[in-house]
C-alpha cells in the first residue's frame, strides 16, 4: 500500500511538473508582442510664431492733390532720379497716360526684335533654344513659387517669339506695326488735356507705393537694440495704412524679420544658422534665411529671432506683421514609437524580432517628438537598429537572445 501511495504520488508530482514546465515554455514560446516596422521618415524642425519686417526705407513726398498714376508696380528696383508717379487732375488722363505707356512698351520691344546681328541671323535653331529656356525658366520659378522680374522674363520671351517670326522669313521686319502704334501712341498724348506732376525716386532702391506708419521706426541700424519687450509688443501691434505720401523706396535688397520666441525654443537656434521660411501665402513659402543675431535669451529669459532675407518680391514688400513658419533644419531618420525605447547595459536601444529570437540593437537618436523617435540608420554595425526592423513595442520580460515560436 505504501508502495502504491508512492507511486501516486510521484505521478501526480509528474504531471505537476510537466503542467510547470509547459506553462514556462509556453510563457517562453508564446508570449504575443505588440510590434512595429522601422521606416524612414523626414520631419523638419518647425517653429511656428509671429514677426515683424524690418527695412531701411525712405519715405517719398507728401502726396498733393489729384489722381496718382504709378508707373511701376510694387517691388520694382528704381534709379535715383527715375520717374515713378504722376498726378493728374482727371482720370481720363490717366487712362490715356496708361495707353501711352503701353504702346511704347509694344514699340521697344518690335523694334529690339528687328534689330538683328550676324550672329543671331545663323539660323532658327539657336532662336529655339533661347525660346526653350526662356519658357523653361517661367515654368520652373512658377513651380517653385518664387517669380521674380516676371514682366521683364515675359518681355524677353516676346522678343524672342519676334524674332523667331523674323528669322523663318514670316515677316520681314515690323516697320509697318511700329509705325501703326506710334501713330496710335501720338494720338493719345494729343488727347490729353493737361499737364501732370511728375515725382522721382530719391535714390535708388525697390519702389513701394504703399506705407504703413512703420517706417523709420525698425531699421538695420537700431534693430539689435530694440529691448524684447518691445518687439513682443509691435508684433502684435495694427498698423494702419496710410495714403498721404506718394510712397516710399526700400534702399537695400537685404531685410529683416524680427520673430520673438520663448526661452523653450532657444536651443533649436544659432547665429549663422540657414532657415526657410512660410508665410502662408501664394508664392511665399521656401523663402531662405539666416538666422543673423539672437537679441536677449539670458538666464532662461525670452529672446528675438532677427533672421536675415535677400529676397525681393512684391508680396513681401507690402508685408508688416506675419505669421511665419520657420523650418530650422530637416531630418530623416527610421522612425520608432517612443514606447519601443529600452536601455541595456547602459545603451539605449530597441528589442527586435529576428527570426525566432528576441534582439537587442542600439539605437541613435537625431530627433524626438511626443510619441516617436527618428534615428539614425546603422550602415556598418551588425547590432544597430536598420531599416525595416521589427521593433517590439509592447511585451514582457524581454531579453537580448530570447527565442520565440
Amino acid at each position: 500500500m505504501n508502495s502504491f501511495a508512492q507511486r501516486l504520488a510521484a505521478f501526480f508530482l509528474a504531471v505537476l511538473l510537466l503542467t510547470y514546465v509547459g506553462y514556462q515554455g509556453y510563457r517562453y514560446f508564446s508570449t504575443q508582442y505588440e510590434t512595429e516596422t522601422a521606416y524612414s521618415y523626414t520631419v523638419a524642425d518647425t517653429l511656428t510664431a509671429r514677426g515683424i519686417m524690418i527695412r531701411d526705407e525712405e519715405v517719398i513726398d507728401e502726396k498733393p492733390a489729384g489722381i496718382v498714376s504709378y508707373i511701376y508696380e510694387d517691388g520694382t528696383k528704381v534709379s535715383a532720379g527715375m520717374p515713378i508717379a504722376e498726378i493728374y487732375t482727371n482720370s481720363a488722363d490717366v487712362k490715356k497716360q496708361k495707353k501711352i505707356r503701353e504702346l511704347e512698351e509694344e514699340i521697344a520691344l518690335l523694334q529690339e526684335a528687328g534689330t538683328l546681328s550676324e550672329s543671331s541671323i545663323s539660323g532658327a535653331e539657336a532662336i529655339n533654344r533661347s525660346i526653350h529656356n526662356s519658357v523653361t525658366n517661367l515654368l520652373t520659378a512658377s513651380d517653385s513659387g518664387v517669380v521674380t522680374d516676371l514682366d521683364g522674363s515675359v518681355n524677353e520671351l516676346t522678343v524672342l517669339l519676334n524674332k523667331k517670326q523674323v528669322v523663318t522669313g514670316k515677316v520681314d521686319n515690323f516697320s509697318e506695326r511700329i509705325a501703326y502704334l506710334e501713330k496710335e501712341r501720338d494720338y493719345q498724348k494729343s488727347t490729353i488735356s493737361s499737364g501732370f506732376t511728375q515725382f522721382n525716386s530719391p535714390q535708388t532702391g525697390y519702389f513701394v507705393h504703399t506705407l504703413d506708419g512703420a517706417e523709420g521706426l525698425l531699421s538695420s541700424e537700431n534693430m539689435e537694440s530694440i529691448p524684447v519687450e518691445e518687439y513682443q509688443k509691435l508684433v502684435e501691434r495694427e498698423f494702419t495704412p496710410d495714403d498721404s505720401k506718394i510712397g516710399k523706396v526700400i534702399r537695400s535688397h537685404n531685410w529683416y524679420l524680427a520673430v520673438p520666441i520663448e526661452a523653450k525654443d532657444l536651443g533649436r537656434c544659432r547665429i549663422g544658422a540657414k532657415v526657410d521660411m512660410d508665410f502662408h501665402l501664394t508664392q511665399l513659402s521656401g523663402i531662405p534665411g539666416v538666422v543673423k543675431a539672437i537679441l536677449g535669451g539670458e538666464d532662461g529669459q525670452d529672446a528675438v529671432l532677427l533672421i536675415q532675407c535677400s529676397y525681393v518680391l512684391p508680396e513681401l514688400t507690402s508685408l508688416r506683421t506675419v505669421e511665419v513658419e520657420i523650418h530650422f533644419q530637416s531630418y530623416t531618420g527610421l522612425r520608432i514609437s517612443s514606447d519601443a525605447r529600452r536601455f541595456l547595459d547602459g545603451k539605449e536601444g530597441v528589442y527586435v524580432k529576428q527570426g525566432h529570437e528576441i534582439r537587442f540593437k542600439t539605437i541613435t537618436p537625431i530627433y524626438e517628438e511626443e510619441g516617436f523617435i527618428l534615428c539614425g540608420v546603422s550602415v556598418d554595425s551588425e547590432n544597430g537598429l536598420k531599416l525595416f526592423d521589427e521593433v517590439i513595442v509592447e511585451g514582457t520580460e524581454l531579453y537580448d537572445g530570447k527565442g520565440i515560436k
